[in-house]
């Protein structure tokens, strides 16, 4: 079949035979793998194997919990499936990919909109689908670009991005502003604010993507400030996270908001990056995050 073209990226996939079996080899970036599957591989499987081109195995629905603890998620899979219905579970870094098996159709999304409904539409996707792609295809749809305030994940959110082919359309920069004296001189925090609130609060969360949108040229900037540990108490425990989303125009101007993460120190700074994204995403769609998170 020779070499397959790449409309999402620079590098090109090929698909061949060797005896009967197709060989196919595709650009790894999920947005690009993804669309190249779906347009060019299945339509490919279907010549040669007779395969139904409305894509993968139809006994099956693949969805995407995100920020969910993985104990809850299985014990609402658990106490939602019924007769034939069986599930099973993926642990990514960012989130936990499900599958629902057997049963009829009808159960299978009975039961993600039971999911939805207990979770939030923001933290249960179809499919397998990453958060930082997610939020990539917002931004790309909309022509705008993101700026990061990182401080307790120092870098992590930034990475994941840039993990994206095409990220360069719509990612400005990021400045991982850890010490205090970081987030004062280079992004215009208050002295008198980190004194009177602390580095972990609303206010230098708000005053940090306020300062990302008064020193770049992107339209979103996202400020992530927290306690990842082994340090924290009193009212600010470990896992204690701000958020602060903001864009220049739209119906919303900015959300911030609060979460207390369990999990190790890596854990933490996973989902607080996790979070980052998920909290731009409402503020692009001008919908709520959820409450309970």
């Amino acid at each position: 079949f020779g070499m397959l073209p790449n409309a999402h990226g620079t590098a090109p996939g090929f698909a061949g035979l060797i005896q009967n079996a197709l060989v196919v080899a595709l650009p790894g970036p999920p947005a690009e793998l993804e669309p190249m599957f779906l347009e060019q591989v299945i339509p490919l499987l279907s010549e040669k194997f007779g395969l139904n081109e409305q894509g993968p195995n139809q006994e099956e629905l693949v969805a995407t919990a995100l920020l969910i603890p993985e104990s809850r998620l299985e014990q609402a899979l658990q106490e939602g499936s019924r007769g034939e219905l069986e599930w099973g579970t993926r642990l990514a870094p960012d989130r936990i990919v499900f599958t629902l098996r057997g049963g009829r159709p009808q159960e299978r999304e009975r039961l993600l909109g039971d999911l939805e409904g207990q979770f939030s539409p923001v933290l249960i996707r179809r499919g397998d689908v990453s958060p930082a792609l997610l939020l990539f295809r917002q931004l790309e749809n909309r022509g705008l670009r993101i700026a990061l305030a990182e401080s307790c994940t120092g870098g992590l959110a930034s990475k994941w991005i840039t993990d994206q082919a095409g990220s360069s359309k719509i990612f400005w920069g990021c400045l991982v502003v850890y010490a205090n004296e970081a987030k004062v001189s280079l992004l215009g925090v208050r002295e008198e604010q980190l004194r009177r609130h602390g580095a972990v609060s609303p206010q230098v969360a708000s005053e940090l993507s306020r300062g990302l949108l008064e020193r770049t040229p992107a339209e979103v900037g996202v400020a992530i400030t927290g306690i990842a540990g082994p340090e924290g108490g009193g009212s600010k425990p470990v896992g204690t996270v701000w958020i602060s989303a903001r864009r220049r125009e739209g119906p919303w101007s900015e959300l911030c908001q609060g979460f207390h993460f369990l999990g190790n120190r890596d854990q933490i700074r996973r989902r607080s990056a996790v979070a980052g994204f998920l909290l731009a995403e409402c503020l692009l769609e001008g919908r709520p995050f959820p409450d309970d998170v």
